[in-house]
């Protein structure tokens, strides 16, 4: 029983080292990775730079520094190739329409958006979309009463193939004020670009 007790043990050992060499691998291509991935690059690949008035590409300038009514350009894997322009953000102290809930936290904020895309397909969903409290504080489409405000027509999920475009509106229940941002995210939640209300 000693002799199968020392091979047992053995296998555990042998499995615990297997365990640890494909961990090491792993984490080596992971940090290889990231470490490969640039300021404005998320880990799904997707890039973003704001588009000049009038302009079909980008010229430089960080999506983080967009302004309403400026295009936020897309690019990514697939020849995905899109543009998400915030048309306006509009601050109501109610809802729309005669069953609308009032805002819990002070204030609705609804975003305009419009996507249009050239290349690939373009996740579209209100999730996101972030609203950004001076205090650096988020908010999305889901926080307090935003789902019952009752502004239409409400931005529809779904992908968006080259040559299509989609419009809607995506409200926020927050705290009344200035100085806020709202930002658009890819799929992981990363913060690609934003616009300063």
């Amino acid at each position: 029983s000693g002799s199968n007790a020392a091979t047992s043990f053995g296998g555990i050992s042998l499995r615990i080292a297997r365990f640890a060499v494909v961990a090491a691998c792993a984490a080596s291509v992971l940090l290889a990775g990231c470490a490969g991935l640039s300021e404005d690059t998320t880990a799904t690949g997707k890039k973003a730079e704001v588009v000049p008035a009038g302009a079909s590409t980008g010229a430089g300038q960080s999506a983080k520094d967009a302004k309403v009514g400026q295009a936020i350009r897309v690019t990514g894997p697939e020849k995905l190739d899109a543009s998400v322009t915030l048309v306006s953000a509009k601050p109501y102290r109610k809802g729309k329409g005669d069953y609308a809930s009032p805002p819990e936290k002070g204030a609705f904020v609804v975003a305009d958006l419009l996507v249009a895309v050239r290349g690939g397909r373009y996740a579209v969903n209100p999730l996101y979309l972030k609203y950004q409290a001076p205090d650096g504080t988020t908010f999305d489409s889901m926080s307090g009463n935003a789902i019952t405000a009752g502004f239409d027509p409400q931005l529809s999920a779904g992908d968006i193939a080259a040559g299509q475009r989609t419009r809607g509106l995506v409200t926020f229940d927050v705290p009344a004020g200035a100085g806020a941002r709202v930002q658009l995210t890819d799929e992981l939640g990363s913060v690609i670009g934003q616009w300063a209300l």
